[in-house]
This record gives C-alpha cells, sequence and structure tokens, in this order.
C-alpha cells in the first residue's frame, strides 16, 4: 500500500469514525429524550385511567347502597379489584366494561319493578317487556385512536354512562322523598289512598325513611323504603365531583386572529368589575393563611408552578382540549409543548399583580399549579379573571370556568391600562366561596390565550356571608 493510499484510507476512517460518534451523540440523547417525555406522557394517561375506574366503581358502591343491597355482587365477579392484583390497561378496561354492565343491569331491574308495580304484574314478566338495551353508539373519532388514547375515549363513556346513571338514582331518591300527593277525596277507607290528607302514597318522606311502606288500605300502592343516609351521600358526591359543575357554560371572549385561526367570537354580556371596600385595606402575598400569619383583607395568589404552552384549537375548542397537566400534576415531568418544543414546570413567584405565564404565545394552552395552607377548616371567597378564558379545579373539583362576557380588559390597551384594578387586585369576573379544609389545598387553573395580552388572577378574600 503507497503512503498516499494509507493517508486515504486513514482520512476516510476518521470521517467514518467521526459521523459514527455525531450518530451517537444526536441519537442517543434525542431517543433518551423522546424515552422520557413518552414516559410522562404514559404516567399521565395512567393515573386518569386509574382514577376513572375508580369513580365508576365508587359509583356503583353508591348505587348499591341507595338500594339497600350488598356491596359485592352475588356472583362474586364485580367490586374493585383486590390488594396486589396487577392493573393493566386491559384490565382497568376490563373492569370498567364490567362494572358499567352491572351498573346497566341495576337500573333495569328497577324499570322492571315499577313496570310491575303499574301494570299489576309479576317482575319477570315486566322484565320481559321491557325493551333490549340500545347499542353503545361510539364516536367516529374514536374508531381512529389507538392503545391508550382508545382506553381513555372509552372510559370516558363509561364514566359518563355511570355519572348519569347516578344523577337519575338521586332524582329518583329525591321523588320517593317528597312523594306523590293524594287528594283527600280519592282517600276513601279501602280505596288504597293514604289514610290521611297529608300524607304520600307509598313513598318515604323523610323520618326514619320509611312512610308509606305497603300503601294504605287493601287496594294501596305498595311503598319503598327510602335510604335517607345513602341519598344524602349521593348528593354530597354528585356536590364534590364537580358533576353539578358539568354544565358550566364554557367563556372568555377574544376576536381571534392568529396565524392558524381566522374566527370571531361572540360575545356575551358585558362584565363589569365589582367594586370593593379600599378604605383600610390590607392586601399580602402568601400562601400560608391562619394563625401566626399577617393580618389582610385580599390575599394575592402569586406563587405558581407554570407549565405552557400547549397548542390550541382555536377560540370555541381550546379550554376543553385535555393535555397531561389535567390528568395528573408531576412536577417532575416533560412534555411536548408548541412547536415540538420541551415543557417543564416552572416556578414563578410574580413580583408584580397579576399572574402572567412567562412564554406569551398564542392560540396557547397553559397551567399552573399551587397549594394553599389552613390552620383550620374554613369558607373563603376565590375572586377570579383571566385574560382570556380559565378553568379552575379546586381540590381536585372544578369549581370555575370563565364567563363568555366582554371583559372589561378585552379593549384597548388591555388590562394594563386598569391602574386602579391592578392597584386594588381587582381584576376580577366572578368569584367562587369554598370551603378550605386544614393543611394542604390544591388549586389547579387551566388558561387559555388567543392573541395579544394574557393574565390570570386568583385573589384570596374572606367570605361575609
Amino acid at each position: 500500500m503507497t503512503g498516499q493510499t494509507r493517508r486515504r484510507y486513514v482520512i476516510a476512517s476518521l470521517l467514518a469514525h467521526a459521523c459514527l460518534l455525531a450518530a451517537v451523540f444526536y441519537v442517543g440523547p434525542y431517543s433518551i429524550k423522546a424515552a422520557t417525555l413518552d414516559r410522562h406522557v404514559k404516567n399521565a394517561q395512567e393515573s386518569d385511567i386509574k382514577r376513572r375506574v375508580d369513580e365508576i366503581e365508587k359509583i356503583k358502591t353508591l348505587l348499591e347502597k341507595s338500594r339497600q343491597e350488598g356491596a359485592a355482587p352475588k356472583d362474586g365477579t364485580g367490586g374493585t379489584t383486590k390488594a396486589g392484583s396487577p392493573a393493566t390497561l386491559p384490565q382497568l378496561l376490563e373492569r370498567a366494561r364490567r362494572v358499567s354492565a352491572e351498573i346497566e343491569k341495576m337500573e333495569r331491574r328497577d324499570k322492571a319493578r315499577e313496570l310491575a308495580r303499574l301494570l299489576n304484574i309479576t317482575e319477570a314478566q315486566a322484565r320481559a317487556k321491557l325493551p333490549p338495551p340500545a347499542p353503545v353508539a361510539v364516536p367516529k373519532s374514536e374508531a381512529k385512536l389507538s392503545g391508550a388514547q382508545k382506553a381513555l375515549a372509552e372510559l370516558r363513556r363509561h364514566q359518563q354512562l355511570a355519572r348519569n346513571a347516578l344523577v337519575r338514582r338521586e332524582q329518583q331518591l329525591a321523588k320517593a322523598r317528597d312523594g306523590t300527593r293524594v287528594r283527600p277525596e280519592n282517600g276513601a277507607s279501602g280505596q288504597g289512598a293514604a289514610g290521611a290528607p297529608s300524607a304520600l302514597a307509598g313513598l318515604g318522606d323523610g323520618g326514619t325513611g320509611k312512610a308509606g311502606k305497603g300503601g294504605a288500605g287493601k287496594n294501596g300502592l305498595q311503598g319503598e323504603d327510602v335510604p335517607n343516609a345513602a341519598h344524602i351521600e349521593i348528593t354530597s358526591y354528585i356536590a364534590q365531583s364537580g358533576m353539578a359543575q358539568a354544565r358550566v357554560p364554557r367563556g372568555g371572549s377574544w376576536d381571534l386572529s392568529t396565524p392558524k385561526h381566522k374566527v370571531d367570537r361572540g360575545y356575551g354580556a358585558a362584565v363589569s368589575i365589582p367594586g370593593i371596600q379600599t378604605v383600610g385595606l390590607r392586601q399580602i402575598s402568601t400562601h400560608a393563611i391562619g394563625q401566626g400569619a399577617p393580618y389582610a383583607d385580599r390575599i394575592f395568589l402569586n406563587r405558581w408552578h407554570i407549565i405552557g404552552p400547549f397548542p390550541g384549537r382555536g377560540p370555541h375548542d381550546s379550554i376543553d382540549v385535555v393535555y397531561p397537566p389535567e390528568m395528573m400534576v408531576d412536577l417532575d415531568a416533560e412534555y411536548l409543548g408548541i412547536g415540538g418544543s420541551t415543557l417543564r414546570w416552572e416556578y414563578l413567584t410574580n413580583p408584580d399583580y397579576p399572574s402572567v405565564a412567562p412564554v406569551r404565545a398564542q392560540d396557547a394552552v397553559y397551567y399552573a399549579y399551587t397549594e394553599v395552607v389552613m390552620d383550620e377548616e374554613r369558607d373563603l371567597v376565590l375572586a377570579l379573571g383571566s385574560d382570556d378564558d380559565t378553568k379552575l379545579w379546586f381540590n381536585d373539583r372544578l369549581v370555575w370556568l370563565s364567563g363568555d362576557g366582554y371583559k372589561p380588559w378585552y379593549s384597548s390597551p388591555g388590562y394594563v391600562g386598569l391602574s386602579k384594578e391592578i392597584k386594588d387586585w381587582n381584576l376580577t369576573e366572578g368569584t367562587r366561596r369554598v370551603r378550605f379544609k386544614k393543611g394542604r389545598n390544591s388549586l389547579l387553573l387551566k388558561l387559555y390565550n388567543g392573541a395579544s395580552l394574557s393574565f390570570f388572577s386568583v385573589v384570596v378574600v374572606a367570605d361575609t356571608n
């Protein structure tokens, strides 16, 4: 081999090794980063799936209690998975399907019993008269999904069906409690009236929950034991789980014009900023409230873990698009954001009022998380405002969805021109009175920004009611 040939060989070998090292240097960290992002998203999805399955099983238990049925089915196929049992995605999904089917059976038994009572036939005969269950309609969009995304979509359907069943049961129990009034002239002896003009026919009306059992008179309607304790538990669960807020209208408004969207949003009635008494006003920024803390009338929550921007989907849908932080708050997690950027939670203490996301983007979604520590349980008011739309979960319960009115700060030059409101920490579009528990209370805020300026404000004020 000549010297020139040897040099060419060495140069080619060095270039090949350099390319190999460059590929290892680039592809290796890139693969690790992609795996990390995928793992965090998977963790959030698994947490969301587990939470939804747990709620479906909780609802089934409440429904069984309200019917005074045993928590464990007689065939032994239902109930929560025993401790130590594996909980893979297929198993969780199968649990949800099984429990959902059992809830449907409960409702069909109720319908059969009611039909048997009305037609004076046996329950078996009534069951035969019931139409078969309608097939579940699967949206076309769900058919295109796969893996965890498809499982989540199906679980959301099962969860909503379970919630609907619980709401229907609550309405049944309310009707049973209030009863059906029977006019005195229909109460002739032996004809099945309630025996007393003010009594209720065949239904409980409080007290022991057994008023009206068996009806009155030889042709009286069969009564029903009304499990008041179970009714109270169901009503409480519906309130605490946020089901009552499920139909809160989404809001926030902006004439949006971005490179991606050109959509005009309709506005509701104009929102006015509520007046506050500023004489002797004491303001502080803190996240510990109670004995030992400074006295204050208004407490600005200015310490937040913030992550974003995630890509929005225009002015009408973005506030309802679910990203991993909404499934599980993992402050060590990383996710993909706008333009393929890597997003991490960033802890910020805002020196000025109001709170502003560190990276401002158009048609973008952000999440902010904080905790408030209480020395004892108490009722307080959250005064909220945002540009554009917000949702707020307080101790995992949805308590706030900003309205659709034209907000004062939508006019030029935006919220920065409202100097008095900024001075008084009063960029407020609405309030929520909530009960803080002793110890740590969590607040997860979701913010959508359409265009131009953006902010959010959460101020705690004393409950004056």
